[in-house]
C-alpha cells in the first residue's frame, strides 16, 4: 500500500469514529433533556412566581405555652402544603406567604396578635387561632377588620350564628358529643357517666354538650371535675369520680394535661370505660401518656389513625403522601395546617388575580365537596369537617386503631 493510500485509510476512521461519537452524544443528551422537561418546566414556573408579590397569609398560632406542642403541628402542615403550592407556581402566578405571630397560648394576647394581622392590609387572609378558649376572643376583631379567618377551634359557636369572615377546620364539639354518648349509653349500655373538663372555653363548651347529650341516651350524670390545662396531678378529681359510681368517663381537652389523666388513672386503677375529646386524639397525648392510653376510646376524623386505616382508604392515599415531607410524624393537626391554606388557596384562585379580603371570603362560602387530608369540606355554613369523616378508634399498643 503508498504512503497516501495509508493517510487516506487513517483520515477516513477518524472521521468516521468522530461521526459515531457525535451522534451518540447527541442522543444521550436528546434523553437526558427529555427526561428532565418536566421538572425544568416546574422549577421556571416557580421561579418566576417568587419573582412576583406573594399573598401574604397571617398566621396566629401558639408558638410558646402549653398549646406550643400543638400548634407546632398546624404551623409545620401549613409551611410544607405553601411550599408544594409554590413550587408548582403558586396561585395565579405568585406565591403564598405564611406571615406567623405568637398568641403565646393566651386569649388575650391572641386578641392583640388577630389585630395585627388583620390591620396589616397586605394580609388577605388569616389562619388560627386554635381551639375556642383562643378563637371566640379573637372572632369580633375578624368581623370588625373584614379579614378572613379560618380558624382552628372545635366550638359550633364560632361559626353560629354565621359570622361573615370567620370559619372553622376541626370537626364541631356537639358531633363529637353526640356519638360518644351514644356510644357509652346505647352500645355500652352504661348508665352512671362522670365527665372530667378543662376548666377553660374549650372544656365547659364540651361539658355541656356532653351533658345535655348524655341524658338522651339514658345515662345520669354522676359527678362532674375539672382541671387546669397546666396540672400535673389530677387525682384528687379522679378518686372523687371513683367514688360517684361513674361507670364511663369522658375527659375534655387538649393533649397535655389529659397525659397526665391518663397516667393518673392507670395509678389509681380505675376501671371505667374511657372516652376522650377529638382535641386529646394526637400523637403527643400517647407519646406522653404511653401504655396508659391504652384501652381509651376517641371519635374523630380518620386521619387520627391513619397508619392503621385499610390502603385503599381515600385519606390514607392522601396522608402518604403528605407525611414523608414533615420533620416530624405525621399529626391530625398537621392535617390542621395543611387544609386550610389549601382551602384559602382554592378560594383566591376562584377569586381572581384581582382577589380581595372580601372576594376570598365570598370564594370560601361557595367550596362543596373538597375533599383534603381530614375531610371533605362544605363552607356553606363555614363549619368545619363534614360528620362523614368522623369513625371510633381506640389505642391499643399505644397505637391509634379503627375500633
Amino acid at each position: 500500500m503508498s504512503k497516501s493510500s495509508k493517510i487516506l485509510k487513517i483520515t477516513l476512521t477518524i472521521l468516521v469514529m468522530t461521526a459515531l461519537v457525535f451522534t451518540y452524544g447527541c442522543g444521550t443528551q436528546q434523553v437526558s433533556q427529555t427526561s428532565e422537561t418536566k421538572t425544568s418546566a416546574n422549577q421556571t414556573k416557580a421561579t418566576e412566581a417568587q419573582k412576583k408579590e406573594p399573598w401574604k397569609i397571617g398566621l396566629n398560632l401558639a408558638l410558646t405555652g402549653p398549646v406550643a406542642a400543638t400548634d407546632a403541628y398546624i404551623k409545620e402542615g401549613a409551611e410544607v402544603a405553601v411550599k408544594d403550592i409554590n413550587a408548582a407556581g403558586g396561585v395565579l402566578g405568585r406565591p403564598l406567604e405564611l406571615i406567623p405571630e405568637d398568641n403565646q397560648t393566651n386569649a388575650t394576647t391572641a386578641v392583640t396578635t388577630a389585630r395585627k394581622l388583620a390591620e396589616n392590609k397586605d394580609i388577605i387572609a388569616v389562619l388560627g387561632p386554635s381551639f375556642g378558649t383562643f378563637v371566640l376572643p379573637t372572632v369580633p376583631v375578624y368581623e370588625e377588620e373584614k379579614v378572613g379567618a379560618i380558624t382552628f377551634g372545635s366550638s359550633l359557636a364560632i361559626v353560629e350564628p354565621i359570622k361573615k369572615y370567620v370559619f372553622k377546620i376541626p370537626m364541631s364539639d356537639y358531633k363529637v358529643a353526640e356519638r360518644l354518648a351514644k356510644f357509652l349509653g346505647e352500645e355500652r349500655k352504661l348508665k352512671k357517666l362522670a365527665i372530667l373538663h378543662q376548666d377553660d372555653t374549650t372544656g365547659n363548651i364540651g361539658r355541656d354538650e356532653v351533658e345535655k347529650r348524655a341524658k338522651t341516651h339514658g345515662m345520669e350524670v354522676v359527678a362532674i371535675e375539672k382541671f387546669a390545662t397546666t396540672g400535673t396531678d389530677m387525682r384528687p378529681q379522679l378518686m372523687k369520680i371513683n367514688q360517684s359510681g361513674a361507670e364511663a368517663l369522658v375527659v375534655w381537652g387538649s393533649p397535655a394535661p389529659a397525659s397526665v389523666i391518663a397516667k393518673n388513672i392507670k395509678e389509681l386503677g380505675m376501671k371505667q370505660v374511657i372516652c376522650g375529646s377529638h382535641g386529646i386524639a394526637g400523637t403527643d397525648f400517647l407519646k406522653v401518656a404511653g401504655e396508659a392510653a391504652n384501652g381509651w376510646y376517641f371519635y374523630a376524623v380518620a386521619a387520627v389513625a391513619y397508619k392503621n386505616l385499610p390502603s385503599d382508604n381515600q385519606y390514607k392515599k392522601k396522608i402518604d403522601e403528605f407525611a414523608p415531607k414533615l420533620s416530624t410524624a405525621f399529626d391530625a393537626f398537621h392535617g390542621n395546617g395543611h387544609d386550610a391554606v389549601y382551602l384559602l388557596a382554592e378560594a383566591i384562585k376562584n377569586a381572581g388575580p384581582d382577589a380581595t379580603r372580601d372576594t376570598v371570603v365570598a370564594e370560601l362560602e361557595k367550596i362543596k365537596d373538597f375533599q383534603l387530608l381530614l375531610s371533605t369540606y362544605t363552607y356553606e355554613t363555614h363549619d368545619g369537617q363534614t360528620e362523614q369523616s368522623l369513625i371510633r378508634f381506640t389505642v391499643k399498643n399505644t397505637e391509634f386503631w379503627p375500633d
